[in-house]
């Protein structure tokens, strides 16, 4: 550890008063060794700098000197909360919404103190009325569509089985008084008869489940518990009834479209049978032109593309059974204008000439009751004279 003796092997200095030689270099070092190189700064820059700065300052706070009790005065006046006036519309309003407020909690109080379990019990009467209303129109409306899907299909599988008979056949210009011509193919028209007969049967054996009776409360005392839980319980019925019966109409629905996807397979194959059906009539009718053949064709086609069940579908049977019936005149005629023809070709030969030999004319019967110049006969042999 360093001591003062090292700094000042020499004892103390005598002249203390003096500024210290500059050439202690003995002590410089050692001074150096221990704290570091000494900072130049220029002290008479900083000194001057901060005396300056030291007496702008004095002046500045002179020359803003006030007394002590009047900065004081100053301060605590601006530091104290300012107050605030009173505004009468502000507390005015302010009043009127805790009254509001405190009403509305007094009357919550006293409907919560006053209400009977009827009241609720009523509310909730309502509201199974309302339910009980909905799904009873709803019942209604789809007995009324299932009763008129019925009724409309059952018409239209009628009228279809009529025309289909009446289709079946025509008479036959061919054939003798009283022929009739095959329209449609046997086979396939018995297959289509016999669904369709079915499905008549299976619409017939629907049950179709009657509208339901409205429900009416009647007469009830509503501050009544009891009264209003037994109305409750009878709509709480009616809705068990009417659910079974919106469930039933639903299987009537399913069953009805059944029926008809089963009728509708047979009627297209039915209709699937007419295009066969006019290629064996062009080959039994070979000598017809050729419109008749085309009409015949887009007829067969014309039946296939339509819905048989509807009008306009029934409308194509028709028109092939009338251009069947068409094509088989055609036959007729030109096998008659064949004949015609044939028989205007044909040469007529003399009986009484030599074999093969042509004659221009035909030759005429003997008149009987005339005589041959030639032989004095006279035609009437003797059984036909009338003698005994």
């Amino acid at each position: 550890m360093t001591t003062l003796s090292d700094l000042f092997p020499q004892g103390p200095r005598t002249d203390a008063g003096r500024p210290a030689p500059s050439d202690d270099h003995h002590t410089m070092r050692r001074l150096t060794q221990l704290i570091g190189e000494p900072r130049r700064v220029s002290q008479g820059v900083t000194v001057e700098k901060d005396v300056r700065a030291l007496v702008a300052s004095v002046e500045a706070a002179a020359a803003n000197a006030q007394p002590v009790t009047a900065a004081a005065a100053v301060v605590t006046t601006a530091t104290r909360p300012r107050r605030r006036t009173l505004d009468v519309l502000t507390v005015g309003l302010g009043s009127l919404a805790v009254i509001a407020v405190a009403t509305a909690v007094a009357v919550g109080g006293v409907q919560m103190a006053t209400a009977s379990p009827a009241a609720g019990a009523l509310s909730a009467l309502r509201a199974d009325e309302a339910d009980l209303q909905n799904a009873q129109e709803s019942l209604m409306g789809g007995v009324d569509r299932v009763r008129s899907s019925i009724e409309d299909e059952a018409a239209d599988a009628a009228a279809l089985r009529a025309v289909l008979l009446d289709t079946a056949t025509a008479p036959d210009p061919m054939g003798e008084e009283g022929a009739v011509l095959e329209v449609a193919d046997p086979a396939a028209l018995t297959a289509v008869l016999g669904a369709m007969d079915a499905y008549q049967a299976d619409l017939a054996a629907i049950d179709i489940p009657e509208p339901p009776v409205a429900f009416e409360r009647g007469d009830l005392d509503e501050r009544s518990l009891v009264e209003v839980g037994e109305a409750i319980d009878r709509v709480h019925e009616q809705l068990t009834t009417t659910d079974a019966a919106l469930a039933h109409v639903r299987t009537v629905r399913a069953r009805l479209d059944e029926l008809s996807e089963t009728l509708d397979a047979a009627v297209t194959a039915f209709a699937a049978s007419y295009p066969a059906a006019a290629e064996a009539a062009l080959e039994r009718y070979p000598d017809t032109d050729e419109p008749l053949d085309d009409a015949l064709t887009e007829a067969a086609a014309a039946v296939v593309a339509a819905d048989l069940l509807s009008e306009a579908g029934r409308a194509t049977l028709l028109t092939y059974r009338d251009a069947l019936v068409e094509l088989a005149e055609g036959q007729q005629e030109a096998l008659r204008a064949r004949e015609e023809e044939q028989a205007r070709s044909r040469p007529i030969t003399n009986p009484g000439a030599g074999a093969g030999e042509p004659t221009a004319e035909p030759i005429a019967p003997a008149d009987q009751g005339t005589t041959d110049p030639g032989t004095g006969d006279t035609g009437v042999s003797p059984d036909d004279s009338g003698l005994p």
